[in-house]
């Protein structure tokens, strides 16, 4: 069987075939409505494996993603695989795009994997202060580990911008 031609029903066509029927065009962003992974972004199984949907979209229309880039959104839309809307850059620009755009949300107790809070963030902070709790003993009673509890009381983690 040709590469690209799969036998499963469903999997009939070329990837770009295949992609292009869990997709939603508009005027504006195409939305990607095939699996998504947790944080909004498809994903796409071509003839590699899976793949995230708008890197995809970006190789099949645009070319190839060079080691070490990402993958970019102008529309800020994870679910968006619209190629005029993609453009490459490193990890470093798509951070700073982030933090100017106002979309830095994981951060702190709005991380849904947090364990802490800002109440136990400071709670944490003046215990150390006082001198009294090493942060060996403070990941034992906060439950994290210590390289976390170093981070907060440094003020590298946790910080209020």
């Amino acid at each position: 069987m040709p590469k690209g031609i799969y036998k499963k029903e469903g999997y009939n066509g070329s990837p770009i075939e295949r992609f292009l029927r869990h997709v939603n065009k508009s005027d504006k962003c195409w939305i990607w409505v095939g699996c998504k992974v947790g944080n909004g972004y498809g994903h796409f199984r071509n003839d590699s494996g899976l793949i995230l949907a708008h890197r995809f979209s970006y190789q099949s229309y645009i070319g190839p993603i060079p080691k070490d880039m990402n993958v970019l959104h102008s529309c800020d839309n994870p679910s968006c695989v619209n190629p005029e809307h993609l453009s490459l850059g490193t990890h470093t620009q798509n951070m700073r795009d982030m933090w100017s755009k106002g979309r830095n949300t994981h951060k702190g107790e709005k991380n849904t994997k947090a364990k802490l809070s800002w109440e136990k963030v400071s709670k944490m902070r003046n215990m150390y202060n006082s001198g009294k709790y090493s942060q060996k003993e403070l990941s034992i009673i906060f439950g994290v580990v210590r390289s976390v509890i170093c981070g907060i009381v440094t003020n590298k983690l946790w910080v209020i911008e």
